[in-house]
């Protein structure tokens, strides 16, 4: 388990790649967002780090490893400073068995108050004599001293306490997914000296509705709940919240849809049943072709950030990126996309000047220059992908290229290193396997540091 400071990245404009340190065994999956900062989620990592925050102008803030060895991230929920991690034991990383907690500021991690492990597992909440024990959450978000569990096939909710894990309540709800709570905390309006503690929250239940409830504190009990249903094709898959509870005409829900339409939509709190803004294209990106930046496949979670962007985690088992995107108005902006690591088992550089490569099923075009890598088509390689068996490797022009490290079970004589010098003399360096981490390094007598390690080129 290991948290670091992750320096300065500054994210590129919209088709540039933005390296950053993110899980290097699983794709995009998850985003969370609080008045500091936006938190990213890989779905498993095993020398990378499935969590990474930004500032939402796009710097590094930091990067963890829960590990050790291979873990990740099924979802996240950021608020009261604190980053809290919906994961899952050594192994895949997707069975959001536990739950851990984190510093938004600095990454470290949080221990629960009265518990000696940092992880809160799923079996731990359920009394000996319960008959049923759900060990898999699918989806958690907080607020205001609350983390809310959604448990889909047991159809119920669970509310836990944030500081010690200790069960607070149940809700039950009609195969609930994911759930967002208010931005702005409730207060008792006849009394606020008393300063009730009330959560306002939606959550996407049986497919295509959206349940909305406010919920005080203590004593704990739902004090109103309601559904509007959404037309039966439009699947949520993901959804967040903007504005302020108190006036719930100024409340805005972002709605991903799955199936057909692939697409975001915005939505008054008080009509759900009709969107007034969408974002990306209408049916999504096609699977193959030319690249469409402005539309979106698979998405898995929203937030919206303190400068009001949106974010969007989108990701397959092979593939995913996480795009920003200004709303403001009557249209939606992209602002930013952000890929990797890319899943570099087709990996090929696929020109002879070096500047195309493929990886993750798509063909990329490098700017050595600025760093960055523009996403141009659906592709496979034209040549098979090279390797070095070793952890050097020296070229024609008497370079050497050492790895970032040996890795385990002798993956790296299978994933190997590729360099080439480009006809200005720049050099584009890769390491193609479970994901590709580089992709430009301007010259010699140069170090830096790429998602998994540290790369240097020496000359002779």
């Amino acid at each position: 388990m290991a948290s670091i400071a992750a320096g300065t990245t500054n994210l590129t404009a919209p088709g540039g790649l933005a390296v950053v340190a993110g899980g290097d065994e699983g794709p995009a999956c998850a985003v969370a967002a609080d008045q500091n900062g936006v938190f990213l989620g890989w779905r498993a990592a095993r020398h990378g780090h499935e969590v990474v925050a930004l500032d939402p102008g796009g710097r590094t803030l930091w990067a963890h490893h829960h590990g050790p060895g291979r873990s990740g991230v099924v979802a996240l929920a950021a608020a009261d400073g604190v980053v809290y991690v919906l994961g899952g034991n050594e192994g895949s990383g997707e069975h959001g068995e536990s739950v851990y907690k984190l510093d938004a500021q600095t990454g470290a991690p949080i221990p629960w108050e009265g518990r000696t492990e940092l992880e809160l597992k799923m079996d731990s909440l359920w009394p000996a004599d319960a008959q049923t024990k759900p060990q898999r959450a699918g989806a958690i978000a907080a607020r205001n001293g609350r983390v809310y569990l959604t448990f889909l096939e047991d159809q119920f909710i669970a509310s836990i306490d944030a500081v010690t894990g200790e069960y607070v309540i149940t809700l039950t709800a009609p195969f609930p997914t994911q759930l967002a709570l208010s931005i702005t905390p409730m207060v008792d309006s006849e009394d606020p000296s008393k300063r009730k503690v009330i959560d306002f929250g939606i959550c996407a239940i049986a497919k295509h509705g959206l349940a909305y409830f406010v919920m005080e504190h203590d004593p704990a009990w739902v004090m109103m709940s309601t559904t509007r249903w959404l037309r039966n094709d439009e699947e949520i898959a993901a959804l967040t919240l903007r504005g302020d509870t108190m006036k719930s005409d100024q409340v805005t829900i972002y709605t991903a849809l799955g199936g057909t339409h692939q697409q975001i939509q915005l939505r008054s709190a008080d009509s759900a049943e009709n969107f007034t803004l969408p974002v990306g294209a209408h049916g999504g990106r096609p699977p193959e072709g030319a690249w469409q930046a402005d539309a979106f496949r698979d998405i898995r979670s929203l937030a919206v950030d303190a400068a009001g962007q949106l974010w969007v985690a989108e990701g397959d088992e092979k593939f995913g990126r996480f795009t920003v995107w200004q709303t403001e108005g009557n249209s939606a902006t992209l602002a930013r996309e952000i890929f990797g690591p890319i899943s570099g088992e087709d990996f090929a550089l696929d020109a002879p000047d070096g500047t195309q490569v493929i990886a993750g099923g798509f063909r990329w075009k490098i700017d050595p220059a600025n760093h960055t890598a523009t996403c141009l088509e659906t592709a496979v390689p034209s040549s098979p992908p090279n390797s070095s068996p070793t952890d050097e490797y020296r070229d024609a022009h008497g370079l050497l290229l050492w790895s970032p490290r040996m890795l385990p079970d002798d993956r790296l004589s299978r994933e190997g290193w590729q360099v080439v010098r480009l006809q200005n003399g720049q050099i584009i360096a890769a390491q193609r396997g479970a994901g590709v981490h580089l992709f430009s390094l301007p010259g010699l007598e140069k170090s830096v540091v790429l998602a998994t390690g540290e790369v240097e080129l020496k000359g002779n």
